[in-house]
């Protein structure tokens, strides 16, 4: 004999699935679009690093090929809308060698928590 109770519905089970859906969902949103950021400077640095033998020392007075991979930097941080300052870039050139890190921290916000991920961009290449 089959209990009254036991029908099959499980409307409990069914909410708390959307609720971990919609947790899901909204984490995805607010972490996705910085992860792809974060990406992109990556890429971003990894390209400047290669190049940076084709950098030229600026004609004005301590316009070095480092200050000038930290401009670079910097203002593509600024366009992915990431918290980097000069302060937290080191870079050293030498005849055959770029060597590029970025440490830096981004909150990202999910209205019930604070999440800090401290970021580190390492870059090391041969320069021709």
């Amino acid at each position: 004999m089959a209990r009254a109770s036991e029908r099959g519905e499980g409307k409990v089970g069914c909410v708390i699935g959307l609720i971990i859906l919609a947790i899901a969902l909204w984490v995805g949103i607010k972490f996705i679009p910085v992860r792809v950021a974060v990406a992109s400077l990556q890429d971003f640095v990894e390209e400047t690093a290669q190049k940076a033998g084709l950098l030229r020392e600026g004609s004005q007075e301590g316009d070095t090929r480092e200050k000038q991979i930290i401009y670079l930097i910097t203002r593509k941080a600024d366009e992915e809308r990431l918290p980097v300052k000069a302060d937290n870039i080191e870079v050293r050139v030498n005849n055959q060698r770029c060597i590029i890190v970025v440490k830096y921290r981004v909150t990202i916000d999910f209205g019930f928590y604070k999440y800090d991920w401290n970021v580190e961009h390492n870059v090391d290449r041969i320069l021709f």
